[in-house]
């Protein structure tokens, strides 16, 4: 690397690098007279789960891709140092630092995100570019099919009752990344679940830092025990799922990996976004309202038909948040499932004020064999 008017020095050039590592995932769009680079053989693309909605039988379905590109880091100083960093706002032990799965999972946190890139895509006989990407290596893009043209490329699933198209990716010489993406296509109606992640259906203990590190970097995630069957069981009735988790992108490989080993069915996936000038790391696990009401919301806004049940745990602020939607949008949400991690109770919550108006919608339950093995419409 070469610099002009003298070398900076080391904190400024991983200041830079830290820098770098920030962003905010938006919707991408094409600036007039812009073109996009094309991907190189040593850049990574992820895609994130695709899925197509419809506003009304018959109508137009409208397409959701997010892609990152991203180049992962080769060892180097820089790169030891920029995790020592991380390590320490995680409050991880030199032991932590050194270990195969904490270096693994915090690659991605470390990785040099790809700007200005584009990807092609085919779906049936049409072509689409992609992109560019932003400075945080993402791009978010959504465009029209037209409802004749879905059903003649449309495939129909193994299991459910649910279809999907086919996106075949032109990645050329790029090192990784799928040769093609499933995008799910939900109907207008139809009955959806709106689950989050941590210490309800995957094992986290987010109260605890300590145990929140070592369930997130330094150990394989497990499942809270017998979820996955009850998601299946849904799943088989044609029931969709919107997973929704205050965890960063950064995470996203590690939470899908988990998500399919355990058996949990396919569905979309929100995240959140990472910023480095965040006060406190754990911050970014933090469940609240300011961060997953807005994904929430934006799946009823694209699904105003369908009827929505709504499932997470007592531990943080899932009881309020999820009250507080019924409340907003009360034909939609029929029901709302609460993992016991705290005393919590229907009377507790009663008396708190919580939940007053919805109370009828709310269960809590300490094992999923409580809840209903049928959602209804």
């Amino acid at each position: 690397m070469g610099w002009s008017g003298g070398a900076p020095t080391f904190r400024t050039v991983l200041r830079k690098s830290l820098r770098r590592l920030a962003y905010c995932a938006g919707m991408v769009t094409l600036l007039g007279g812009a073109v996009g680079a094309r991907l190189s053989s040593d850049e990574t693309v992820v895609f994130f789960p695709a899925y197509a909605t419809q506003g009304a039988a018959g109508g137009p379905w409208r397409v959701h891709l997010h892609a990152w590109v991203f180049e992962l880091e080769p060892e180097s100083l820089l790169r030891s140092k920029t995790l020592k960093v991380l390590a320490s706002r995680l409050e991880a032990t030199d032991s932590d630092l050194a270990s195969e799965l904490f270096r693994k999972r915090a690659q991605y946190f470390i990785a040099d995100n790809e700007r200005g890139k584009e990807i092609d895509i085919t779906i049936g006989n049409r072509k689409f570019v992609l992109g560019p990407t932003e400075p945080n290596g993402h791009l978010v893009s959504s465009f029209e099919l037209d409802a004749d043209f879905v059903t003649s490329a449309a495939q129909q699933y193994t299991a459910g009752s649910g279809s999907y198209l086919f996106a075949d990716v032109n990645l050329k010489s790029v090192a990784t990344g799928p040769s093609r993406v499933k995008i799910s296509l939900i109907s207008p109606q139809g009955v959806s679940v709106i689950s989050d992640l941590d210490d309800t259906i995957k094992i986290s203990e987010v109260g605890n830092k300590r145990s929140l590190l070592t369930h997130t970097f330094l150990k394989e995630y497990a499942a809270v025990p017998g979820m996955s069957s009850l998601y299946a069981r849904w799943a088989s009735q044609g029931v969709s799922f919107s997973y929704i988790t205050a965890s960063p992108w950064q995470l996203f490989v590690p939470v899908e990996d988990f998500l399919r080993k355990t058996g949990f069915p396919e569905g979309t996936l929100s995240m959140k976004s990472f910023r480095w000038k965040d006060s406190s790391f754990f911050d970014l696990f933090v469940n609240n309202g300011k961060y997953k009401r807005p994904l929430a919301e934006e799946i009823l806004s694209r699904l105003p038909h369908r009827s929505f049940y709504l499932v997470g745990d007592s531990g943080e602020n899932d009881i309020e948040l999820y009250c507080s939607l019924a409340e907003v949008y009360p034909n939609q949400i029929k029901g709302i499932f609460i993992r016991r991690t705290t005393e919590a109770t229907v009377e507790s919550t009663k008396k708190d004020g919580v939940c007053r108006t919805v109370l009828d919608k709310l269960q809590f339950f300490d094992s999923p064999t409580q809840l209903p093995s049928v959602l209804l419409p």
